[in-house]
């Protein structure tokens, strides 16, 4: 019982924690994470693509940029990244818009960054409980 607790009550623990404290900061200030360069540069470019592949095709050109900037070889576009796709559809499916996106991919990146210190700090201590505190510290400092 107590392997099945360090296997999967300290992960979803650390999950519901995370989830908790997401949830209260976007209680107290709607799209926290939806501020300067994530509302006008990152969430252009998840717009674009997840339409571009509703139309099905890859966005390789943004043409609403003077000249059609080379959207695929920009650095920044997301153009691969699969869970931009996930959270501007989510964010649609979800509030009706695609505004919430910036929010749900930064939850996602995280948690699962939570979850990655998590099992790190585990293997190192080869205890649960720092290593459960060390990955919300981790996530919640910064």
């Amino acid at each position: 019982m107590r392997k099945r607790l360090a296997t999967f009550g300290y992960p979803l623990a650390l999950i519901a924690a995370l989830a908790a404290v997401l949830a209260a900061i976007e209680f107290r200030r709607p799209y926290y994470f939806l501020q300067d360069d994530n509302r006008d540069q990152a969430l252009p470019f998840l717009v674009h693509n997840a339409r571009a592949l509703r139309g099905g095709e890859l966005a390789q050109f943004d043409f609403h940029i003077f000249a059609g900037a080379p959207h695929l070889a920009n650095g920044n576009s997301m153009v691969l990244y699969a869970p931009g796709y996930a959270a501007t559809l989510l964010s649609s499916l979800l509030l009706g818009h695609p505004f919430g996106a910036i929010d749900l991919l930064t939850a996602f990146h995280l948690i699962l960054g939570a979850l990655g210190m998590f099992f790190l700090l585990r293997r190192i201590t080869g205890d649960p409980r720092p290593a459960f505190w060390g990955a919300a510290t981790f996530q919640l400092c910064s």
